[in-house]
């Protein structure tokens, strides 16, 4: 569906999913052929590869950021005000990505429960963490409105 619309010349800045998607190499691989920046929610046990080219998962990743390694920054609106997390980046290895690409892996962490969840994320090299965030929350706006939508058709 996705090549379709692309092939079709509909305009996309950012193309972001939730881990049913994120967990799929091929995908991320495709979309940094096709030069399109990604935040693509992964699940903590996605294999990854760190720096330099050293296999790992989300969450070992995430578990070796310092305290002070993370940044509070809100995701957007909500239906209750500002969603406010603690968030990381960790760059990835990046040495087959398209020049002047980086890849990271994205860390979101509850300031009330410490859940953390994770994104695979690829881009023009240099892209300010605030960046990625607002890309990963725009998901839920997405997810929203479908929820709003299928909320309103009741079958009969």
């Amino acid at each position: 569906m996705l090549e379709r619309a692309l092939d079709a010349g509909v305009p996309a800045g950012w193309v972001t999913a939730d881990a049913v998607y994120g967990n799929r190499p091929a995908l991320r691989g495709w979309l940094e052929t096709r030069q399109l920046p990604y935040v693509l929610a992964v699940t903590a046990t996605e294999p990854l590869l760190a720096r330099p080219r050293a296999p790992t998962t989300a969450a070992r990743l995430a578990g070796r950021t310092p305290p002070h390694g993370w940044l509070r920054v809100s995701a957007g609106r909500g239906a209750k005000g500002r969603r406010w997390y603690a968030w990381t980046r960790v760059a990835l290895d990046s040495t087959d990505a398209p020049p002047g690409w980086q890849r990271w892996l994205l860390v979101r962490r509850s300031l009330t429960s410490g859940e953390l969840a994770s994104y695979a994320c690829a881009g023009p090299a240099g892209l300010p963490l605030v960046a990625l965030v607002r890309v990963a929350g725009s998901r839920w706006r997405v997810e929203e409105a479908l929820a709003g939508r299928q909320g309103a058709v009741r079958p009969g």
